[in-house]
């Protein structure tokens, strides 16, 4: 079959997209996909539980994928000498047409979609990968698929092993050629959030701060009603110790919003409280359960801050990722001593782009 593919294009920041044509049956592609034994024949070993919510893992052995004589560019040699290990959750499932999950690799989250679809006796594969973290990532993630799935067409087809590691590296000067002038390509827009999915249907937010103020001034914003009432958008308050309660209340509500508990009060290093599920409620985001984690980290005269807040419904990632970010922005200011001011509407925009493609999961 004659190689038809045609270049990984990027599709939004973080974002890259690949199509790609190969021989049928969809039934056999989407095996090549899904099934373990044959996945490790041209991209990564590791079991994949075949339902929304299954884990996934990524056991990538590119010596058992490339020519013999094919040698791995130095910076890849562990990796291909000793094998790459990645994880992730499935969050569509429509045989045989559709598979998405994200792609855990270290403190990187990102998410692949694979698309099948039927065309005069072929079969066209549309590969989306969203939420890269940065330009570096984005050319090796475009060159991986690019040669990646020049391997399963060479399987597919029957034809003999191709040498990854030089297909690899000629794509990955083309691609990093193309993508130059970019912006798309810069990956992660400033400040905003890691979206990753958990088992059992929930998921997680997580954000990344450097304060310019010691992790003491730090805490103080975090601990103290009235500072925290500066960068807060509701009354929120606690009775300790560790196990009490924890409330909010916005200003203008009438009814009372669910109640929640303090779980972890470790001056000046961690804050975390959770909030109980309300299944009547009006307000989308307080009818499944909430944890909220911040972790502080000294760093000389700075502070490292991690921000982490789990949920159910993944619809809402948008709203409450840019939420969550505005509050951020204001905590950091209010560490700073300087005056917090937000724009939500431009937060919002950046979300709308940055989680593309996230939407409730597909079973269908």
């Amino acid at each position: 079959m004659a190689d038809e593919r045609t270049a990984v294009h990027l599709v939004g920041p973080g974002s890259v997209r690949l199509e790609r044509r190969l021989a049928g049956p969809i039934e056999r592609v989407w095996s090549y996909l899904t099934e373990p034994p044959l996945r490790a024949t041209w991209l990564a070993g590791g079991d994949l539980e075949p339902r929304v919510g299954g884990r996934v893992t990524l056991l990538f052995r590119h010596a058992e994928i490339t020519a013999p004589d094919d040698a791995p560019p130095e910076r890849y040699r562990d990796t291909h000498e000793h094998g790459h290990l990645a994880s992730g959750v499935v969050t569509a499932w429509r045989p045989p047409t559709l598979l998405r999950h994200t792609w855990d690799d270290g403190d990187e989250a990102s998410e692949v979609t694979f698309e099948l679809r039927e065309d005069a006796g072929d079969v066209v594969l549309t590969i989306t990968q969203r939420r890269l973290d940065t330009r570096a990532a984005v050319v090796s993630v475009a060159s991986g698929w690019d040669t990646h799935v020049a391997t399963l067409a060479a399987r597919l087809d029957g034809d003999a092993t191709p040498a990854y590691w030089r297909a690899f590296v000629a794509s990955e000067e083309r691609h990093a050629t193309a993508f130059a002038d970019r912006a798309e390509a810069d990956g992660r827009p400033a400040g905003a959030a890691t979206l990753l999915a958990l088992e059992g249907g929930r998921h997680r937010l997580r954000f990344r701060r450097r304060v310019a103020a010691p992790s003491e001034a730090v805490w103080s914003v975090l601990a103290e009603p009235e500072l925290r009432d500066r960068w807060y958008p509701a009354e929120l308050r606690f009775q300790g110790p560790v196990g009490g309660w924890a409330r909010e209340r916005f200003p203008d509500d009438t009814a009372p919003l669910p109640a929640g508990t303090l779980t972890a009060w470790e001056p000046p290093q961690r804050l975390a409280f959770t909030i109980e599920a309300d299944p009547q409620a009006d307000e989308p985001s307080v009818r499944h359960a909430q944890s909220v984690a911040i972790d502080l980290e000294g760093d000389g005269d700075a502070t490292r801050l991690t921000f982490t807040y789990t949920f159910g419904d993944r619809a809402l990632a948008v709203s409450v990722g840019a939420g969550w970010h505005g509050c951020l922005d204001a905590l950091v200011a209010v560490a700073e001593r300087r005056e917090p001011s937000a724009d939500r509407r431009a937060l919002r925009s950046v979300y709308d782009v940055w989680f593309a493609g996230v939407e409730a999961p597909d079973t269908a």
